[in-house]
């Protein structure tokens, strides 16, 4: 998986995105067995890029099971549950340093 400003999707496919403000692409390689290719989530701003190699003669029968484990979630809803979980000492974009940092004064 990677995380990107933009991705390169010229041959991908679109097809209709599960995930809320991304549209979705995809590209397959021919593979004899397995299944072997990229997914590309594109969203205002970025860009993630799951990459498969899966071997066997299942196709891509295991790429819904690892799909199904994955999600994503937003900017807010992740900084609302690192204060939560965190009871308020971290905040996911603090604004000032919650410790300063220690000064390099060495005598010698």
């Amino acid at each position: 998986m990677a995380v990107d400003p933009d991705c390169d999707v010229r041959g991908a496919t679109e097809s209709a995105s599960e995930q809320p403000g991304t549209r979705r692409y995809e590209r397959v390689e021919p593979a004899r067995s397995g299944y072997r290719g990229e997914r590309y989530y594109v969203y205002s701003g970025g860009c993630i890029t799951y990459h498969f190699e899966l071997d066997g003669t299942s196709g891509a029968q295991p790429l819904t099971a690892v799909l199904d484990g994955l999600g994503f979630v937003t900017r807010d809803a992740l900084r609302q549950m690192v204060h939560d979980y965190s009871d308020g000492r971290f905040e996911l974009d603090p604004t000032a340093p919650v410790h300063p940092a220690p000064s390099d004064s060495t005598h010698g």
